[in-house]
């Protein structure tokens, strides 16, 4: 199965100027699981939300599981505290790096 990226010059549902990327899959190949790996903390949770959403975009009706790190600091927001409820994602897993 592939995973093909098209650039998009502009979106009129995209707040920020510039390219925007945006993935499709055959609707043949729709996947039931999707494992999204994601290190960081909520910086870097905020510069990925494109991606969660074209990810989302992408597979529509998967079970979308992000495998991420446990936050640096007790008071640090963990992921699924962020992303959770959105639709983005199903769960977060949390793994030591």
């Amino acid at each position: 199965m592939s995973l093909a990226w098209r650039l998009h010059d502009t979106c009129p549902e995209n707040r920020f100027p510039g390219p925007r990327m945006t993935a499709t899959l055959p609707t043949a190949a729709q996947p039931r699981t999707v494992v999204i790996y994601r290190l960081g903390s909520l910086g870097d949770t905020l510069v990925a939300l494109p991606c969660f959403h074209a990810i989302e975009r992408a597979t529509p009706g998967a079970h979308r599981v992000v495998l991420t790190n446990f936050p640096v600091s007790s008071k640090a927001a963990p992921l699924e505290g962020i992303l959770g409820g959105s639709g983005l994602i199903a769960r977060a897993v949390a793994s030591p790096v």
